[in-house]
């Protein structure tokens, strides 16, 4: 063994050689050569737990890869033994335990070999391994010094990490404060743009100054802003619920061939309008899956909403689906501007813009494709994209698992996104209930325009008394009223009359908002901003319930 120093001066050489230390690896170096001073050693190791609990080599000297990837991850402790040991093996050939390693052992020249723990905090991170040529029992004073050595190093190594993972986090609080302010600046301008053109049109429209022949287009681009605007506070709202853990997927069984139709319809016109040829090849027969109709709408409109954003004028998109191995794959395929690889692992994340620049030529608040992995995720199914990078087009993959009790499930949900314009209610009497006047007026309009005879009431309490003068065939109400609520409402109706349908229709749009109001007696619920078809089809539902 070569000449040792004074185990004072190897303490105090050590002790602050660490402080001047930022990395895990450099307090490895350290101790070894600590080892080396201390102890004479030509040969050590130091092996550290990773985050599965296998003991992996963070640094060594005189050893070779064979015997590091032969011995690596054997250890005499776990990570919570109380009170490990020094375990001394004086002669390796001697040692049962070793006889599995013995081979790979004795072709390293290894004749003896010390395992010192590494503890801190009362659990152990890892281990120091001393290897001598020849025999050797360590000594007591060899053993303490190994042993002092090991806290100092142990003790170094957990502050070091716990300074790592705080400089981590501080720049992950960082990098999640300027996305944040970018998404607020993007927010503010994504609602105002529409607002601008809504407010701008209505007041034209008030003055007169407006043709007749531009009134059509002033009431379309209204018409689009304002749904537009709809779209965006929704997908707000249904960020907030991911992150509190309460955006809900109601399932039954569903058929995708369907609804993938009715999602390419919908995109037709905006494709059609930058003359991007849209191609579907999907199969009529594919097998039925459980999920929410509504939510796999939601996500193929993201994601195809986003391939016609992103693919510029004469461009192509092709949606494909299969059934493969017990599942159905749907993957849409642009031609687009495509995603630079660096962007790629965080397309899906929230807040997430490949370029959130004023200069940035897509609008959008970076919420959709967020919104749809999680939506897919919900569903125990798969959502990824590819992209060549830019210029080159991306494809959006998605795998939905096929239920295995789907053959013995009820009917399939429809996807009925269309509504009949000659819906008739003659001779029916509506009671509506809102005390906001505009929202009342709007649908006192609404359904005066299909034939039926409207009274209005602002309040639950006007609406009681008139129930008992006017036979109504339909309640439409409001929740959020002064006094008394339309869940007040509705169980006071109850009790008079039991057989009225009742539908109630509430800016509050969360899930359990819609199971509280059918719990307390409505048949129907629409969220605000109503949609007439929708409302309509409510209507129709509830009118013609044989339950009734």
């Amino acid at each position: 063994m070569a000449t040792t120093a004074p185990p004072m001066a190897v303490c105090l050489t050590l002790t602050r050689a660490i402080s001047q230390t930022r990395t895990v690896e450099e307090i490895c170096d350290i101790a070894l050569q600590a080892l080396a001073d201390g102890l004479g050693l030509a040969r050590s190791s130091i092996l550290l737990f990773d985050n599965d609990g296998v003991m992996r080599f963070a640094a060594w000297r005189g050893i070779s890869a064979n015997y590091r990837a032969a011995v690596e991850g054997h250890t005499p402790w776990r990570p919570d033994t109380t009170h490990p040991e020094p375990v001394v093996v004086a002669d390796v050939s001697l040692e049962p335990s070793l006889a599995p390693f013995l081979p790979v052992i004795q072709s390293e020249r290894i004749a003896a070999m010390a395992f010192i723990p590494l503890v801190s905090l009362g659990r152990v991170i890892g281990k120091f391994m001393l290897y001598y040529d020849e025999p050797h029992a360590l000594s007591t004073d060899e053993l303490q010094l190994a042993s002092l050595i090991g806290w100092q190093v142990a003790f170094a190594v957990e502050r070091t990490r716990a300074e790592a993972q705080a400089r981590r986090s501080e720049a992950a609080a960082e990098e999640a404060s300027r996305l944040k302010d970018e998404f607020l600046a993007t927010l503010s301008h994504e609602l105002r743009t529409p607002l601008n053109a809504i407010l701008g049109w209505v007041q034209m429209l008030q003055t007169g100054v407006v043709p007749p022949e531009r009134l059509r287009h002033a009431i379309d681009v209204i018409g689009r802003n304002t749904n537009l605007q709809a779209r965006l506070i929704e997908d707000i709202l249904d960020v907030s619920r991911i992150i509190s853990g309460k955006l809900e997927i109601d399932h039954a069984p569903v058929l995708l061939s369907p609804l993938i139709d009715t999602v390419v319809s919908g995109a037709m016109p905006a494709a059609q309008a930058k003359n991007i040829e849209l191609v579907k090849t999907c199969p009529a027969d594919l097998p039925i899956i459980d999920g929410d109709a509504k939510r796999l709408h939601q996500v193929l409109g993201n994601v195809l909403s986003n391939a016609v954003k992103f693919t510029p004028s004469g461009g192509r998109i092709d949606v494909r689906c299969a059934y493969e191995d017990d599942a159905i794959v749907i993957e849409v395929q642009d031609s687009g501007s495509g995603i630079a690889p660096e962007f790629l692992p965080y397309v899906f994340d929230r807040f997430r813009q490949a370029d959130s620049r004023a200069i940035r030529r897509h609008g959008g608040l970076g919420l959709g494709l967020a919104i749809a992995r999680h939506l897919i995720e919900q569903h125990e199914g798969d959502i990824h994209a590819t992209s060549d990078g830019p210029g080159l087009g991306t494809t959006v993959h998605i795998r939905l698992p096929i239920s295995a009790d789907t053959d013995d499930a009820n009917d399939p949900v429809p996807v009925d996104l269309e509504f009949d314009e000659d819906f008739r209610m003659p001779g029916m009497t509506v009671l509506v209930v809102d005390d906001q006047q505009d929202s009342c007026e709007l649908l006192a309009a609404l359904f005066e325009r299909h034939g039926a005879r409207v009274v209005q009431c602002d309040s639950a309490e006007s609406a009681l008394g008139v129930l008992s003068d006017v036979e109504a065939n339909l309640l439409i109400a409001d929740i959020a009223m002064p006094d008394i609520d339309g869940y007040e409402l509705i169980r006071r109706v109850r009790i008079s009359h039991p057989a009225l349908p009742a539908i109630a229709v509430s800016a509050y749009a969360r899930p359990q908002d819609r199971r509280r109001a059918l719990t307390a007696g409505f048949d129907g619920y629409c969220a605000k901003p109503v949609e007439a078809p929708q409302l309509l089809r409510a209507v129709r539902s509830v009118i013609a319930s044989p339950f009734r």
